[in-house]
């Protein structure tokens, strides 16, 4: 487990334990439905890797000389679908299942063993999908406003499609695979300016977002 994953992990649990004595905004029962979208890494990821133009090519054929150009990306909304549901006044226990998708494409160039320089072109299309539970704890002493901290748990998927004729494509190496998911909600509040229907806001680490905002609606 990455080091930062283990720091933000203790600060949940101290959380925890200074927050057993507060006064809870949950409800026993209550169920709550959430659809947000937010910001990710991934995007910015994308450009700093077509950046790289040393590394996004392998080199060790070639004779090093090599150029990215024309690089342009787009995302579709990051859509997060969730549901909690009270398992008593201070937790709850819920589930998210999230969908993005990025495409772009670019122009390289490279000078080959026998000194000839050939160009051609990179598209891609990635599309990542997630599922987690969700287990909560919730704070507050104002009905119409749920503060509460978490963990993600689950595991994260990807599709991948590369068009390209460069015989040593490298850059997308770090992208696509498949693995586990382990995050934290460190912060998110839920605010209920109509009785049951609302808005929210989430700060998280980890995947599918780090910035997340959205509706909810609630039933008691």
């Amino acid at each position: 487990m990455k080091i930062v994953h283990v720091k933000f992990l203790v600060a949940f649990l101290v959380v925890t334990f200074v927050k057993t004595t507060a006064f809870s905004q949950s409800h026993k029962d209550q169920t709550t439905f959430t659809l947000n979208s937010g910001t990710s890494i991934i995007s910015g990821l994308l450009k700093s890797l077509s950046a790289a133009d040393s590394s996004f090519l392998d080199t060790d054929t070639l004779l090093g000389r090599t150029s990215i150009s024309n690089f342009s990306s787009s995302s579709r909304p990051q859509i997060i679908l969730g549901i909690d549901h009270g398992l008593s006044d201070r937790w709850s226990l819920g589930a998210i299942f999230y969908t993005g998708s990025w495409k772009g494409n670019m122009n390289y160039s490279y000078t080959d063993n026998n000194n000839v320089t050939k160009t051609g072109s990179i598209d891609y299309h990635f599309n990542r999908y997630a599922f987690a539970l969700t287990p909560k704890i919730h704070y507050g002493k104002n009905d119409k406003v749920d503060l509460y901290s978490g963990l993600r748990v689950g595991y994260v998927l990807w599709t991948t499609n590369i068009n390209t004729d460069h015989p040593n494509l490298k850059g997308f190496n770090g992208i696509g695979l498949n693995r586990p998911l382990l995050g934290l909600t460190a912060f998110g509040a839920r605010f209920y300016p109509i009785e049951n229907l609302g808005v929210n806001f989430e700060f998280n680490t980890g995947a599918p977002n780090i910035i997340g905002y959205g509706i909810n609606y609630r039933i008691n």
